[in-house]
């Protein structure tokens, strides 16, 4: 106090002495109230013991952060369940009611669930001393669905057979086999499940194009009766019948699964036919111009209007081989040569 008087008078002194004072006592009291408020809280709990009363429950304070979805407490167990980017787990904490924290427990098992695999991991007790884990990954099975093969663009070879099974013959007159061919251009198909995943029964619609070339100057004529195969003195650079028919199929198709694919097929049936037009046209050569003569065409070629054929179809993939034969004539019965269709090729099916 004497260094105050010195330094600021009496006057400054004794304010300075009051604000230490204040100060001291601003410090003093909160540190009186909260002893004098944890003395209470003592005693309260010391009279509760000795009354027999139990003290009241602490709140548990959870400090798992990263459960952020559903949580379910059974008994002093609180399990979770979350959910991230498709993935689902479950997860097992024990509550320790006297640290008010929770524990994470060891998992015998844990289960990871998504839409494409389950994941299991198995564990040994912690008693053992060591860790085993075994990791099952599990893809679900998928039931691959059936894909119809009729779709798609094919080529074949073209050809005709007599009751005699007697190949490319009009009353003895010759097919050029190598020049007869068939275009079919299929546009439409479905399928109609029958048995489990293996077996149904394909349908649709599709167009049918065949061409026949005739060997040496024959042609076809109509005498309005039927169909007559004559030679002609004029040398031909082509002779051939041309028939186009809108085609729908029914086949029984069969699509074993080899592994986790259904690559391989087979279909069997009927395809049945709808005839648009049939001409028969010879190419010559008159004077040194080329002349194009139709010698029949329409319904004056007298094939029946409806055929079917009996069709086999063998595939992979999206690429197939055919065979077909039509157990009818290719002609009105007695209006023309008694001939059957036949024909060999392959299709590339469209990609659904």
């Amino acid at each position: 106090m004497n260094l105050l008087h010195s330094l600021f008078g009496n006057k400054a002194a004794q304010r300075l002495a009051q604000t230490l004072l204040l100060t001291t006592c601003c410090l003093i009291l909160p540190f009186g109230l909260t002893a004098q408020d944890t003395a209470v809280i003592e005693d309260t709990v010391s009279a509760n013991m000795v009354d027999g009363e139990q003290p009241s429950e602490l709140p548990i304070e959870n400090e798992v952060d990263s459960i952020t979805d559903q949580s379910v407490t059974l008994g002093d167990k609180l399990i979770t369940v979350t959910d991230e980017e498709g993935q689902v787990s479950v997860k097992v904490f024990k509550i320790d009611e006297i640290q008010g924290q929770t524990q994470e427990l060891k998992p015998i098992y844990e289960g990871t669930f998504s839409d494409e695999r389950t994941v299991e991991r198995y564990t040994v007790a912690e008693d053992l001393g060591f860790t085993f884990p075994l990791k099952f990954h599990k893809r679900e099975k998928k039931r691959i669905s059936m894909q119809p093969h009729w779709a798609g663009f094919g080529m074949g070879l073209s050809n005709i057979v007599t009751p005699q099974n007697k190949p490319g013959t009009f009353y003895g007159y010759q097919l050029n086999s190598d020049k007869s061919f068939e275009w079919t251009l299929n546009l439409n198909e479905f399928m109609v499940p029958l048995v489990g995943n293996f077996l149904g029964l394909t349908m649709g619609v599709g167009l049918d194009w065949r061409n026949y070339y005739m060997d040496g100057n024959v042609y076809m004529a109509s005498d309005g009766q039927g169909i007559n195969v004559l030679t002609s003195p004029i040398t031909y650079e082509s002779a051939r019948l041309r028939s186009l028919h809108i085609t729908t199929p029914l086949f029984l198709e069969w699509q074993p699964t080899l592994g986790n694919r259904k690559d391989f097929f087979v279909t069997a049936g009927v395809v049945g036919g709808y005839k648009a037009f049939a001409n028969y046209k010879v190419k010559y050569e008159d004077r040194d111009r080329t002349i194009k003569d139709k010698t029949a065409k329409g319904s004056e070629m007298h094939m029946p209007p409806l055929m079917l054929d009996y069709m086999v179809q063998v595939g992979m993939k999206d690429m197939a081989v055919y065979a077909k034969y039509s157990p009818f004539g290719m002609f009105k019965s007695g209006q023309g040569p008694d001939v059957h269709t036949v024909s060999v090729g392959f299709i590339l099916q469209f990609e659904d």
